[in-house]
């Protein structure tokens, strides 16, 4: 598998800790941070392909870390976790424009299975938005070659 970058977001740093280091095993490249504040300075310096972040945190909660994600990355999917108990929770992550949300505690396959799902999905992402760009260069660059010699 290759390497796939995850910026990891909680507060609560033995959590951080422990799923930061299943993820390595996995083959993941982890960045982790315990605060919404860490999670917002990492977004503006590179990219991702996936965030997990928690939604309960003291100052930027994870509402926070989407929202900036999504301004900065549109593309970058975004799974909230929380142990809330509020069914509310799920329909604002949602709303705001959450890709995947879990309940604490959540079972390790599942978690499994929807990263591995969204690191896919933005590794297709990433190969479009290459493609797209490459054939508008192409187009560019035929564009001039016409343009040049009058047809």
């Amino acid at each position: 598998m290759s390497k796939h970058d995850i910026l990891l977001v909680d507060d609560n740093v033995q959590l951080l800790d422990v799923i930061g280091e299943a993820l390595e095993d996995r083959g993941y490249r982890v960045t982790k941070a315990p605060s919404g504040e860490g999670a917002i300075d990492l977004l503006l310096k590179r990219r991702f392909d996936l965030v997990i972040t928690d939604l309960n945190m003291d100052r930027i909660n994870g509402f926070g870390v989407l929202k900036k994600s999504k301004e900065m990355r549109p593309d970058t999917p975004v799974m909230i976790m929380t142990g809330n108990s509020d069914a509310g929770v799920y329909d604002t992550a949602i709303r705001m424009g959450a890709d995947d949300f879990m309940w604490k505690p959540f079972g390790l396959k599942e978690f499994w299975s929807r990263v591995a799902n969204w690191v896919e999905k933005s590794e297709q992402k990433g190969s479009a938005r290459e493609f797209s760009m490459m054939s508008s260069q192409e187009y560019q660059t035929n564009t001039r070659a016409d343009i040049a010699s009058g047809v």
